[in-house]
């Protein structure tokens, strides 16, 4: 049988399930899927400074968005804000020891779901996936003209 399936309704579909393992896997630290993300990426790159526009460009999200998820994460005191040191229009991302304290459990959990995501594909595979949903990425990206 052949599946018709559009790739953008698979895609939403990897979401769903991708953002239920996430929440299912990290039900004890009451977190979202999108919290979880946010703090692996703010516990592996603790090495510099963050501000919340860093993470509306790599996540590729609106400000609104971001300024809710991390309102939430402060709120559940996982982080706090302190002056940026290198531009004081904004303020950088400080991580608390609970979101250190959770850090190892909450990138294990990650990667776990990685793996099962990713079984059966080989590094080339992943590699041709990556690089194609880069691209529809891009193209979804870009400004388009309004046609009337």
């Amino acid at each position: 049988m052949e599946d018709n399936t559009k790739i953008s309704s698979l895609l939403r579909m990897i979401d769903v399930r991708i953002r239920m393992d996430l929440d299912e896997r990290n039900e004890e630290f009451q977190l979202t899927s999108m919290q979880v993300r946010i703090l692996v990426f703010l516990i592996e790159h603790d090495d510099r400074e963050i501000n919340p526009r860093d993470l509306e460009h790599y996540f590729r999200i609106s400000k609104p968005t971001v300024t809710g998820v991390l309102k939430r994460l402060e709120e559940k005191g996982y982080l706090h804000y302190e002056p940026s040191g290198k531009d004081l229009r904004y303020k950088q991302i400080v991580l608390d020891d609970k979101a250190y304290q959770c850090a190892k459990q909450l990138h294990a959990r990650f990667e776990a779901m990685e793996r099962k995501l990713y079984q059966g594909l080989s590094d080339e595979e992943l590699e041709l996936t990556r690089s194609l949903l880069l691209r529809l990425l891009d193209n979804i990206s870009k400004e388009e003209e309004v046609v009337q």
